[in-house]
């Protein structure tokens, strides 16, 4: 795969946390397995690449400027909403510090306003919602766009992405299977 120059905000610079001297664990981004909305239908968020629109909660379909992948450390601490939590057919794995927007009427129950960011970690002990430490190679992927975004997904759940601008890093660093 070509690697992809891009320039990125200082908050996407830092939304990386470093563990010890060899891992660092993204702080936002979405987990393998999660489906994104483009024009043509739903595809796992690892099978995006920049150019393609995908669907956003107030800008519609906006093309992806870029994205970083890689693979979370084992160790890493992910939260786990269970089955149809979020009208999900299975269990979602999120990153803690990933903000999250729900259009749910038990949202508006539990934190006052029916489209409430909120990191997922802060969900915690709702629904069943719970950390869980990764065991198994997980795939991330940081969806950019050119502004701050708000994605939507094949679940009543929303996930904030940051705008791309600041410093200039690499991407596509997609590891072979």
């Amino acid at each position: 795969m070509n690697s992809a120059s891009l320039t990125l905000d200082t908050a996407v610079e830092s939304s990386i946390l470093q563990i010890g001297d060899r891992h660092s664990v993204p702080q936002v981004g979405l987990l393998s397995g999660q489906k994104v909305i483009t024009p043509a239908g739903q595809i796992p968020v690892e099978a995006v690449e920049p150019g393609m629109r995908l669907l956003t909660f107030d800008g519609g379909y906006q093309p992806v400027t870029g994205f970083c992948q890689d693979r979370l450390p084992l160790g890493a601490s992910v939260m786990v909403v269970p089955k149809g939590v979020f009208g999900n057919q299975g269990e979602i794995l999120m990153l803690p510090k990933q903000d999250v927007i729900f259009d749910l009427d038990m949202s508006a129950e539990a934190f006052v306003d029916p489209f409430a960011m909120i990191q997922a970690s802060d969900l915690s002990g709702h629904w069943g919602i719970k950390p869980r430490v990764v065991l198994e190679p997980l795939l991330w992927t940081q969806i950019l766009f050119a502004q701050d975004e708000v994605l939507r997904t094949s679940v009543a759940a929303m996930f904030h992405c940051p705008q791309a601008v600041g410093t200039e890093v690499m991407l596509d660093q997609r590891q072979a299977a």
